[in-house]
C-alpha cells in the first residue's frame, strides 16, 4: 500500500526526463516561414508576424484598405476601432487618438502623443498625419507607450505607415473615382527594374473636393480641398543580406476651410451695432432690409461661415 504511491511518483519523473530532450530539440528549430495571407510587420524593425509581436498591435494590408476605399489614415479608423480622429475646422488642427488617449491642441508646435511614422520618418504635426498617403504596403497600428522603439511623442501609440516598395516586374496602373458630392480622386503609378538589382517606383495622386457648404449669396460651395503630390522609391540590392532604399515624397494641400459658430439672434440692421463693428463697418445690406445672419446654412446644428467680406452684399452709399 505505501509502495504504489512512489511507484508512480517515478513512472512520472522518468516520462518527464524522456519529454525534456524532445522539448529542447523543438525549441532549437528554426522559425517557420510566414503562412500565406499573413501580414509580416517590422514594428521592431524586423520581420516578423502579428502573433509574434509581443505587444498589442493590429496591422491592415493595403490591399485590405483599396478594396475599403481608404485614401487617408482619418478613414482607418473604419477598420481599426481603438483608433479615433477629433476633427476641426481646419486640417491642421485634426488630432489622432488611439484608446481614447491622443492630443487636443490648435497650436502648429504641439506635438501629438501618437506618433505618425511614414517609412520610418515622424511627421511630427498632427495636420501632416491626416493628409492622403497614397499607395501602401500595409498600417500598423501599435498599441500604448512605444517609447522606447519611437520616441518621447510615442506615449499614446504609433501609427506606422509602410509605403510600397519597388518591384523587380514591370508594373503600371492608374485608377480613379468620383461620387456624387463633387469629389474627384486620380492616382496613377509605374514600377519595375531598371538595372540589375536595382528597382524603382513612381506614384502620383491628385483629389478635389468642391465642398459641402454653399454660400447663399454668391452660390460657391465651400469646405473643400485641392490636394496632389508624388512619391519615387529607388531600391539597390547588391547582396543577398544588405538593401539600400531611396526615397522622397511631395504633397500639396489647399483647403478653403471655413469657421464655424453658434447661431444666434443677431441681427445685422443699416446701423446698428452688428452692422457697424470692425468686420462689417463698410458693409450694408443690398435691399435695404435686415439681413439675418448666418448666411451660410449647411444641413448641419452648426452653421459656419466665411472669415471673408465677399458673403455679405455691398450697396452704394448715399
Amino acid at each position: 500500500m505505501i509502495s504504489t504511491p512512489r511507484r508512480a511518483a517515478r513512472i512520472v519523473l522518468l516520462s518527464s526526463a524522456v519529454l525534456l530532450p524532445a522539448t529542447a530539440y523543438a525549441a532549437d528549430e528554426a522559425p517557420q516561414a510566414p503562412v500565406s495571407g499573413e501580414i509580416v510587420v517590422t514594428a521592431r524593425y524586423r520581420d516578423e508576424t502579428v502573433q509574434q509581436v509581443p505587444i498589442a498591435i493590429t496591422a491592415v494590408s493595403g490591399e485590405s484598405l483599396n478594396e475599403r476605399g481608404s485614401h487617408n489614415l482619418q478613414d482607418l479608423s473604419a477598420t481599426v476601432p481603438t483608433v479615433d480622429f477629433r476633427t476641426s475646422a481646419s486640417n491642421k488642427d485634426r488630432s489622432i487618438f488611439i484608446r481614447g488617449v491622443g492630443t487636443i491642441s490648435t497650436s502648429p508646435g504641439v506635438e501629438s502623443s501618437v506618433s505618425t511614422v511614414v517609412d520610418g520618418v515622424v511627421l511630427a504635426r498632427p495636420g501632416q498625419a491626416t493628409l492622403d498617403v497614397g499607395e501602401v504596403s500595409r498600417i500598423e497600428v501599435l498599441l500604448g507607450p512605444q517609447g522606447t522603439l519611437f520616441g518621447k511623442n510615442a506615449s499614446a501609440g504609433v501609427i506606422s505607415v509602410v509605403t510600397a516598395a519597388p518591384s523587380e516586374e514591370f508594373h503600371a496602373y492608374a485608377e480613379g473615382t468620383a461620387t456624387t458630392d463633387d469629389e474627384y480622386r486620380v492616382k496613377a503609378g509605374v514600377t519595375g527594374a531598371i538595372a540589375q538589382n536595382v528597382s524603382a517606383r513612381l506614384d502620383g495622386l491628385y483629389a478635389n473636393y468642391a465642398g459641402n457648404v454653399r454660400n447663399v449669396l454668391n452660390n460657391d460651395k465651400l469646405n473643400g480641398y485641392e490636394r496632389y503630390g508624388v512619391r519615387g522609391k529607388i531600391q539597390a540590392q547588391p547582396t543577398e543580406t544588405l538593401k539600400l532604399t531611396l526615397a522622397g515624397d511631395y504633397l500639396h494641400s489647399y483647403e478653403d476651410t471655413i469657421g464655424v459658430y453658434q447661431s444666434t439672434s443677431q441681427v445685422a440692421y443699416p446701423t446698428g451695432a452688428v452692422t457697424n463693428s470692425t468686420a462689417l463697418a463698410s458693409y450694408l445690406p443690398a435691399s435695404g432690409s435686415p439681413l439675418a445672419l448666418p448666411i451660410a446654412r449647411p444641413p448641419t446644428t452648426l452653421q459656419p461661415t466665411c472669415a471673408t467680406r465677399t458673403m455679405v452684399a455691398r450697396s452704394p452709399q448715399t
